[in-house]
C-alpha cells in the first residue's frame, strides 16, 4: 500500500530584537509555531511568548511541548508532550 507524501519543512526563528520560536513547521498550507520547555508545569508566560512570536508569523497552530502528561488544547493553542504531540504531527 502506497501512502501519501508529506513536503513539511522545519525552521527556526530569532528576530532582531531577540524573540525565537524553536520551530516552526510548515505543513501543506498551515504553518505550526512549536515551543519546548524541560518543565512539567509550564507558565502562563511561556504561552504568552509563544502567542507572540506566532502571530507576528502567522501560525495556525501553537504548541508549547513539556513533560506534563495532560493534553490541553484550546483553540490554536496545545500543551502537550511529545508523544501527545505526535498525534497532530503524524495525522
Amino acid at each position: 500500500m502506497r501512502g501519501t507524501q508529506r513536503n513539511d519543512e522545519a525552521h527556526y526563528l530569532r528576530t532582531s530584537d531577540q524573540k525565537e520560536i524553536d520551530l516552526l513547521i510548515e505543513t501543506g498550507s498551515e504553518l505550526w509555531a512549536v515551543e519546548a520547555k524541560r518543565t512539567t508545569q509550564p507558565q502562563l508566560r511561556s504561552l504568552t511568548r509563544l502567542d507572540a512570536i506566532a502571530d507576528l508569523v502567522g501560525a495556525h497552530k501553537r504548541f508549547l511541548i513539556c513533560r506534563s502528561s495532560e493534553t490541553i488544547e484550546s483553540g490554536a493553542r496545545i500543551v502537550c508532550d511529545l508523544d501527545g504531540c505526535s498525534k497532530y504531527v503524524l495525522s
